[in-house]
């Protein structure tokens, strides 16, 4: 799989600019990993992509609070933001996303009946 961006939980504390970079590193990383995955024939669960991590777009909402859809995802989806970024695990709902990436990768490699 390829990964969230945790670090966008930083935009909740004033740390927009520290958010936006993490994005970009993110990104990055993940390109990495894909190249590398793709070497290895081997598929990949678009993680980044389920949790909208390059979505700045005013959307979402976190406890009643207008924020990056990304942003809210993330804090919606993960402890990060109710743990200043020390616990960056999903939840139940960011795993039920994680699992959902990898059922689309698993409906799109199954052989057509």
């Amino acid at each position: 799989m390829n990964y969230f961006d945790s670090f966008l939980a930083a935009w909740i504390t004033g740390g927009q600019s520290f958010a936006q970079s993490s994005e970009q590193f993110v990104l990055s990383a993940n390109a990495a990993l894909q190249s590398v995955y793709a070497t290895a024939n081997t598929a990949t669960a678009d993680v980044q992509t389920a949790f909208d991590t390059t979505n700045f777009a005013l959307t979402g909402s976190y406890l009643g609070v207008t924020e990056p859809q990304n942003v809210a995802n993330i804090c919606n989806w993960t402890a990060a933001c109710q743990s200043n970024l020390t616990n960056s695990h999903p939840n139940a709902t960011g795993y039920q996303v994680i699992a959902g990436a990898y059922e689309t990768l698993i409906d799109s490699a199954a052989p057509a009946t």
